[in-house]
């Protein structure tokens, strides 16, 4: 737990310490990104995207592949869970992505579940943007899935 406690500990310290100026390596290698940009919302995505601008690809590379598991996962289960309000919202943001998903491996699962829920009028709409790649999807490790 000497993970939690450090995170915890630079949590504390980034929520409570407005002068010091953090750097975005401090963060992903406490591996708890999901962590702070739930517990300090608004300020932590200004934060990023200030870091963002100057983070070499490296660090960029870190915080995508650290967050990326966890937003999908999310979604998931807000699709699974999610009033249908939420999952009509969630749906309605995977406008113009469902093929780039449908090829990834955690993004494949998000289509998937999404098809399974949202209602009909939605379901025609992602599976329209599937149309014409459903060869290159029915080939590919996790588009097939999708199909």
């Amino acid at each position: 737990m000497v993970g939690e406690s450090f995170a915890s500990s630079l949590l504390d310290e980034f929520k409570s310490n407005k002068t010091k100026c953090f750097e975005l390596s401090e963060i992903e290698i406490a591996g708890h990104v999901v962590e702070f940009r739930y517990f300090c919302g608004s300020i932590l995505k200004s934060f990023y995207q200030q870091n963002l601008e100057t983070a070499t690809t490296e660090e960029k590379d870190m915080v995508f592949n650290e967050i990326m598991p966890q937003a999908y996962s999310l979604m998931t289960d807000f699709f699974e869970h999610g009033s249908a309000t939420q999952i009509r919202e969630l749906a309605e943001q995977l406008t113009g992505h469902v093929l780039t998903l449908s090829l990834q491996m955690y993004g494949c699962r998000v289509i998937q579940k999404a098809i399974e829920v949202v209602d009909l009028y939605q379901q025609t709409k992602m599976v329209t943007e599937l149309d014409g790649y459903v060869m290159r999807c029915v080939r590919d490790q996790n588009g097939n899935h999708v199909i």
